[in-house]
């Protein structure tokens, strides 16, 4: 009889906290739908705030750029409704104000030629005009934007590519590697300009090249200096090679006319790659020996050392035998 009470006891204990779950959901749900629409009923008021937005300036005068610090941002003081403003407070991205330096009345510091100053003030129906209708504006802070301007200079400068690049095997380098444009005008503060003599890419790598490669690349920003181009072609010349291997006659340089020199031996034997497209005329026209008879007097034993080079770019990885020959003089 103990046990059939304690059951239900036990049921109803079950049906009071069941009953009490319910209840706590309902009134959950009635007051987030409540919290909702009180705060919809506030969004629909009108407010005052302040909201940041990035800045940009346009058109300094003629001759003239900004140097030092300059503003980035701008806040404006505004008034609009609830809904309005929480769209500009929930944006990632604000759409910049721009503010034309040409338009409006600069200020000159006192004591400095170079130093300026903008009341804000002034700007107000330019960054009015900028500003969606829902929005109306109050006050733009700071007061004053300040800036320094130093004497604007332009130059040319050439384009130097920052590149690493390797071959297939059987291919190697066919010419120069080129840029285009190879020089770019470069304008800023003069203090700047007159230090730069040269602008980089970024850097690029390129591996297992067997054909010509023309890439694209960015040239790399320098603060304050503007740039005519932002992007040039780079062109590595790729081209298949073979080895070759051919006896060459040893020409002799700076020989007085009343002397003759015999050279034993005569001939150098040479071994190199060479580009496919030039292996027939490798040995008369892109591979030169020789010994220079200036070198006479500061030898020891009768011995001259053997020069041998390639044309860059056609011939690569070069090898001769002898290095040395023997000579005789013979007067005439």
């Amino acid at each position: 009889m103990d046990t059939d009470l304690l059951k239900q006891f036990g049921q109803v204990f079950s049906r009071q906290r069941a009953n009490l779950k319910v209840r706590l959901a309902i009134f959950s749900f009635f007051l987030v739908v409540a919290t909702i629409l009180w705060y919809l009923n506030k969004l629909s008021y009108e407010y005052t705030t302040e909201v940041t937005f990035p800045l940009e300036l346009e058109n300094t005068p003629r001759g003239k750029v900004i140097v030092g610090d300059v503003p980035e941002e701008i806040i404006l003081n505004v008034r609009g409704h609830g809904y309005t403003l929480l769209r500009y407070w929930l944006a990632s991205r604000l759409t910049p104000i721009k503010i034309d330096l040409n338009r409006l009345p600069l200020e000159r510091m006192d004591g400095s030629e170079n130093k300026f100053y903008l009341l804000t003030s002034r700007a107000q129906s330019t960054v009015t005009s900028q500003l969606k209708t829902e929005l109306q504006l109050d006050r733009i802070i700071p007061d004053q934007l300040h800036f320094e301007f130093a004497e604007l200079k332009e130059k040319k400068v050439k384009v130097v590519p920052q590149l690493t690049y390797s071959f297939e095997p059987q291919y190697m380098l066919a010419g120069p590697v080129t840029v285009n444009p190879d020089s770019i005008i470069i304008s800023g503060p003069n203090s700047i300009v007159d230090t730069i003599n040269s602008v980089s890419t970024k850097e690029l790598d390129v591996d297992n090249i067997t054909s010509k490669q023309t890439l694209t690349s960015e040239i790399v920003r320098i603060d304050q200096v503007s740039l005519s181009k932002r992007n040039v072609n780079i062109t590595i010349p790729s081209e298949k090679f073979t080895e070759a291997s051919f006896s060459k006659p040893i020409a002799i340089r700076n020989l007085p006319d009343t002397l003759s020199l015999i050279l034993l031996p005569r001939m150098v034997n040479v071994k190199c790659n060479v580009v496919l497209s030039k292996y027939r005329t490798v040995s008369d026209m892109y591979v030169e020996a020789y010994v220079d008879f200036l070198q006479v007097e500061n030898s020891m034993d009768n011995r001259l050392r053997v020069q041998v080079k390639g044309e860059k770019y056609i011939v690569d990885n070069l090898d001769f035998e002898p290095r040395h020959v023997e000579y005789f003089i013979e007067h005439q």
